[in-house]
């Protein structure tokens, strides 16, 4: 291929959009487009035209710039030069293949080798179907290279005659179930921690070279690669698997409700749990296997289903009591967890108690469990929101105003009866993760839309928290899934930690990892000086004492922002004063 063909492809706009494509964006209107490389709901990306006519892609989050071949090669994870020398190299005359004697010397041919795969035959030891030998390029890529076994013993470079064996099929044989994944190394890494696991040969869009028959029969847990390309390979080996005889249980493990970066796989999922023990680990996965892996429906219905229930009304967010927040998360969709942390005193349980009972107002059937204080407290602070008469919480005054708290009850006393039915108070002894869990189930069954806790981090303490903290998040989020509940969990800042990132819940990295929504509360004791932005007005400034960091959302546009509130102490309600667009220095 000449330069003058390379600078074809650059100037062909089609060429660009494919390998975009490609790559798993599945967005264009116009010039903008989704970013495959993060996760872009809102697309932060777009095509242009340079002046000499080439035509890049370019990510305003990520700061990409790529024209075709350089997407291509960030697809393929190699270098531009890997795709220009692919591009540019003459035809070949034929050549003989390769030939080695042994493993060995195949092994000690490749420069730069990582490792050899080798898929051996279940039926006979003593041969090899299949041998990808991974090597690292110069340019810092990747590229495998097939080598498959010869009559006299020997192994010859070229994958063998289709269709191509799996990998790891002598464990595949003995086992009940298995987990498909995208590559050898992932098959490796569950393998380092007992549990069965097999791939196909040559990666993603070769399904169809391979013979799946070793799953026939098997409850088979599908495990794609966190990009289009991935689930396009599995929903590819569904089709292919589920015309076996006997027909195997086809189970989705969805990557992004296991919160995996952009391409994240198996061993994305597990290096957070790399010092931990392999019982640890392996608990980790089955906890994926338990509460994660669904069956499969077909990817019409499945949408099909949703848009149905979004028309019929079932599936919509509920609001919170303040629109800014409301709008920005949608946090309170159908199958969501809420995490709210925030240091002592901000207000989160005000906060939470002020939502609930306007809820209760609206019909909409709420539970939270009070670990902290029995009933009557959240009561009588419910009664004091409800009157705007804070005085309500101070014994001494109801002591001198006896006709003033009475008629404040009487006036309310059927808010107050609605919502004690709504309130679980905390048992003598702090309950376990496991019992929390029972609860949010009876809950849900019940019929409950929204389910919270207040605090979670007050249940009872384990010996190996971060099983506890991830078995509870998963069947929690789970339970929301299947239920279309909502789950709201109040927890604290980790001790020592004076801001407010992800990792500061806590609790363990699990709750912020796996809920779609955390919001974080801060007090500003001395009242912070605030440029406004509000619906329907001009920027304007103004101070807060209290205000709301949206440090995750999902579901919503508001990650990273941060939204101003007055915690009027005459009412203890918060009031939304708008999002903060600049602070006094």
């Amino acid at each position: 291929m000449t330069d003058g063909e390379i600078q074809n492809i650059r100037r062909d706009r089609g060429k660009l959009e494919a390998a975009l494509r490609e790559a798993g964006c599945g967005y264009f209107r116009g010039n903008v487009c989704r970013c495959p490389w993060h996760e872009d709901k809102h697309p932060s990306a777009g095509i242009y035209q340079t002046p000499e006519g080439i035509w890049r892609f370019t990510c305003h989050v990520c700061k990409i710039t790529d024209d075709a071949i350089g997407v291509q090669a960030r697809t393929m994870n190699t270098g531009s030069g890997a795709v220009l020398r692919d591009l540019t190299a003459p035809p070949s005359p034929r050549q003989k293949p390769r030939r080695y004697p042994d493993l060995e010397s195949l092994a000690a041919s490749i420069a730069n080798s990582e490792g050899a795969y080798v898929y051996k035959n279940p039926d006979d030891v003593s041969r090899t179907d299949l041998v990808v030998v991974r090597q690292r390029l110069p340019d810092g890529g990747k590229k495998f290279i097939q080598f498959h076994q010869v009559p006299d013993g020997g192994f010859e470079s070229g994958a063998p005659a289709k269709p191509w064996p799996l990998y790891n099929r002598t464990r595949l044989a003995k086992a009940e179930w298995s987990f498909v994944v995208e590559g050898e190394k992932c098959v490796h890494a569950l393998a380092d921690i007992g549990i069965v696991a097999t791939t196909s040969p040559c990666g993603a869009g070769k399904s169809e070279h391979a013979d799946w028959s070793p799953l026939s029969g098997k409850t088979v847990y599908l495990w794609p690669d966190n990009d289009e390309v991935g689930r396009e390979h599995m929903r590819s080996v569904a089709k292919l698997i589920e015309k076996l005889d006997p027909a195997p249980t086809v189970l989705w493990v969805d990557p992004a409700f296991l919160e995996l970066p952009a391409k994240g796989d198996v061993v994305d999922f597990l290096k957070p749990y790399a010092d931990l023990t392999v019982e640890e680990r392996r608990k980790a996965v089955a906890i994926v296997r338990e509460s994660v892996a669904k069956p499969i429906a077909g990817a019409a219905t499945e949408l099909n289903s949703l848009f149905e229930d979004m028309i019929a009304g079932k599936w919509k967010a509920i609001d919170w009591p303040w629109p800014t927040i409301s709008k920005m998360t949608q946090s309170l969709l159908p199958g969501t967890v809420t995490c709210i942390c925030g240091d002592p005193g901000c207000g989160k349980s005000f906060w939470l108690l002020e939502a609930i009972w306007q809820w209760c107002e609206k019909n909409i059937k709420v539970a939270v469990y009070e670990l902290e204080d029995d009933r009557r407290h959240h009561l009588q602070r419910a009664l004091a929101q409800l009157s705007g008469a804070s005085d309500l919480t101070v014994a001494n005054w109801v002591y001198e105003n006896p006709d003033a708290a009475r008629g404040f009850l009487e006036k309310h006393r059927q808010e107050i009866d609605t919502l004690g039915k709504c309130i679980w108070e905390a048992p003598e002894h702090p309950p376990r993760l496991e019992e929390l869990s029972e609860w949010v189930f009876a809950r849900a069954v019940s019929g409950c839309r929204i389910i919270a806790i207040d605090p979670i981090t007050a249940a009872a303490a384990t010996d190996k928290p971060w099983i506890g903290d991830l078995q509870f998040v998963m069947k929690a989020k789970s339970v929301a899934r299947k239920y279309g509940c909502s789950i709201i969990l109040v927890t604290h800042p980790r001790m020592g930690k004076n801001k407010n990132p992800l990792d500061a819940l806590a609790g363990g990295a699990s709750y912020p990892r796996f809920a779609q929504t955390v919001l974080w509360i801060d007090r500003h004791t001395d009242r912070l000086s605030v440029t406004l932005k509000k619906a329907g007005h001009l920027d304007f400034k103004s101070s807060v004492n209290r205000s709301v960091r949206i440090n995750k959302a999902r579901n919503g546009v508001g990650t990273g922002a941060q939204i101003g509130y007055n915690f009027e102490g005459s009412s203890l309600r918060f009031a939304e004063q708008g999002i903060i667009i600049a602070t006094a220095d």
